[in-house]
Parts: C-alpha cells; sequence; structure tokens
C-alpha cells in the first residue's frame, strides 16, 4: 500500500514519429494556378435567342445626317418689270374689221399704212381689239408713226396703256347707317381705297353690266403702272 502510493501513477508521454526527409509536396493555392481562357463559341441566331435578346438592332436604322454645304448668296440683280411692247388696234363694236382673221387685219394695216409686217410679227384677236407684236423695234417706231392714218378707217393704232386694272367685285349698292341709305359711288369707292392703300386712283368706273336693282356691283379701279410696280 505504502509503495504503491509513493510510487504512483505514470503516464508515459506519446512519443512523435521521425520527420519524413522528403516532406510531402503542398498543395498549391487556388489564387496562383492560371485559368485558359476560352473563346465563346459562336451563337447562332434562332427563334428562341431572338425572342430571348429582344431583336438587339432597331427595326428602321436611321441614316445620320450628312452636313450640306452652305449655299452661296446668289449675285443676280433683281429682276426688271417687264416692258409691254404689243401694239394695239382699237375698233368700235360694229366696225366690220372685227370679223376679220389675223391675215386679213395683217393685210388692212399694209394697204391702209403702206406699211408691210414681217414674217416674224403676229397677230392676236382679243376681246375688244387685236394685239399686234412686232419683232423689230424698227417696225414698232414706223406703225406709231404712220397710226394717224387709220383714222380715215375710224381705228386707232395704240401702245400698251399705261395704267393697271383692277377689279372690285360685290360691292354693296347702298350702306344703310342709323339715320339713312347712302348709295356707293365712285367717290366712296376712291376714298375707301385710298383708306386702305393710300394709292391715289387715276378712275373708278362701273365694271359690266348689272341691273339696277341689283344689290351688288362689280367696280374697276385704274392705278398708274408705276405706282403699282
Amino acid at each position: 500500500m505504502a509503495t504503491g502510493t509513493a510510487s504512483g501513477l505514470s503516464t508515459t508521454p506519446s512519443v512523435l514519429p521521425p520527420r519524413p526527409a522528403n516532406p510531402v509536396p503542398r498543395a498549391p493555392d487556388a489564387r496562383s494556378i492560371p485559368i485558359l481562357a476560352f473563346s465563346a463559341l459562336p451563337v447562332k441566331d434562332t427563334w428562341a435567342t431572338v425572342a430571348r435578346n429582344r431583336l438587339r438592332q432597331k427595326a428602321v436604322p436611321t441614316a445620320k445626317a450628312v452636313p450640306r454645304a452652305a449655299a452661296k448668296a446668289p449675285n443676280k440683280e433683281a429682276p426688271k418689270a417687264k416692258v409691254d411692247k404689243r401694239l394695239f388696234l382699237r375698233l368700235e363694236k360694229e366696225h366690220p374689221w372685227r370679223q376679220l382673221s389675223p391675215s386679213g387685219i395683217r393685210r388692212q394695216i399694209r394697204d391702209g399704212l403702206q406699211c408691210s409686217l414681217s414674217s416674224a410679227c403676229s397677230i392676236h384677236r382679243l376681246r375688244t381689239s387685236f394685239a399686234i407684236l412686232t419683232g423689230s423695234e424698227n417696225i414698232r417706231e414706223r406703225l406709231l408713226d404712220a397710226a394717224p392714218k387709220l383714222s380715215d378707217f375710224n381705228a386707232k393704232l395704240e401702245e400698251a396703256s399705261k395704267l393697271v386694272a383692277f377689279r372690285i367685285a360685290n360691292v354693296p349698292a347702298t350702306i344703310k347707317s342709323l339715320d339713312c341709305a347712302h348709295t356707293v359711288d365712285g367717290e366712296w369707292i376712291s376714298l375707301e381705297i385710298y383708306r386702305k392703300t393710300r394709292q391715289l386712283l387715276v378712275m373708278v368706273r362701273l365694271h359690266g353690266t348689272c341691273r339696277l336693282e341689283a344689290p351688288y356691283r362689280n367696280w374697276e379701279a385704274l392705278f398708274a403702272r408705276d405706282s403699282v410696280l
């Protein structure tokens, strides 16, 4: 008993195995392993891929705006007013020459004025007269110089009018006020046109024929061509 108590229970420590001469290689770190990149395989366009990608391209391609070159300012002069070079043969309403053709008028002018018209001259029938367009300024001057001879035939040859006519349609015949009714005449038309346009008229006259009891009338205002242009 005493011997056992003196010696006691003793534990023997475990002995570690000796260190090997060739240690086991350490596992490589995952961060140091290079990752090989592989090119992605081309994806074929199928109905499934189109529906999944929602048509990446626009349905209607937009064209890029191409800048235009700056337009050069034209160096042209302002167009000049055209001058009417026609000559007008004025005839009365019952004049026998009104029934003639343009070739007949050409013959009458040649016999009455002793002035032959060249083939370049053209004659056109108008509502109340004939218009003569000469191809040469010399022929035009010769016709104007010989124009007084046509008075023997009750005809008149003159240049284009220097007046410009404007038709004023559907003008009331009378204007009613609180006191009375005023008749619209040429003086009233002239004052009203001057108040609106600040242009002086040469003449105002009735245009066409109308009944006396008609509620509306047509007027014609004549301006000087220079003032209108």
